[in-house]
């Protein structure tokens, strides 16, 4: 899965000790080792231990540069003034690398927080339309393993449509699911109005509950209206 960034991470490495090496330690080129830890853009985190591998292996290659690379190089070693350009190149190509690579990694994790609060906000969602608006707060607390109550008293509502079938046979998809919604919101209407708690809906079946606070008379004079 990871043959082509160990590929790269190889290839630059050997390109960087022969420029390090053919330029020498005065033109600063080692100072692209100390770029290592952005491999784990490669990688990813899951993969900690193979990037720890590498990361393992640029530090020795630094450590070698440092040591054993020759000051001037093996190439035009009399040009000082062209190995402190590149020196002056190296430092700035790698404060722009960190920066980019900076942004990338705070904006990837920007957008994942983004879609984390999205994501919850249609979990919250779905739970406040599923559940009674006391068991959905009980579940997303997280505190309470048992969410369920005990009521000795509660007023349980069913509405049907008599003749729906038939006459919806006859009928567009189209028309009859336009009825049914416009019939739905104005069911959800007065159950938010009277503080009756919908259950659910089944085609142009509609159940609803109500008395939750242990008020049963409430209750059932709300779900009569």
């Amino acid at each position: 899965d990871h043959v082509g960034a160990m590929t790269l991470v190889l290839l630059v490495l050997c390109g960087q000790m022969y420029f390090v090496w053919s330029f020498g330690r005065s033109s600063e080129l080692h100072v692209y080792y100390t770029l290592a830890g952005t491999m784990l853009l490669f990688f990813g985190v899951q993969n900690w231990r193979l990037f720890f591998v590498f990361f393992l292996l640029y530090a020795i290659a630094l450590v070698v540069s440092l040591n054993f690379a020759p000051v001037a190089g093996l190439v035009i070693p009399w040009d000082q003034e062209f190995r402190d350009r590149l020196a002056s190149q190296a430092m700035f190509n790698t404060m722009a690398i960190f920066a980019v690579v900076l942004f990338y990694a705070l904006s990837a994790l920007h957008l994942a927080e983004i879609e984390l609060k999205e994501e919850h906000a249609r979990s919250e969602a779905l739970i406040a339309i599923v559940m009674p608006q006391a068991i959905a707060a009980r579940l997303k607390s997280g505190r309470e393993q048992r969410i369920a109550d005990r009521i000795e008293m509660l007023s349980v509502l069913f509405a049907d449509l008599t003749g729906f079938t038939a006459a919806a046979h006859g009928r567009a998809p189209e028309e009859v699911v336009d009825f049914l919604d416009g019939l739905v919101r104005a069911l959800d209407t007065l159950c938010a109005r009277h503080g009756v708690e919908k259950i659910k809906t089944i085609g142009d079946g509609y159940m609803a509950a109500s008395g939750f606070d242990g008020d049963a008379t409430g209750g059932a004079v709300a779900a009569g209206n």
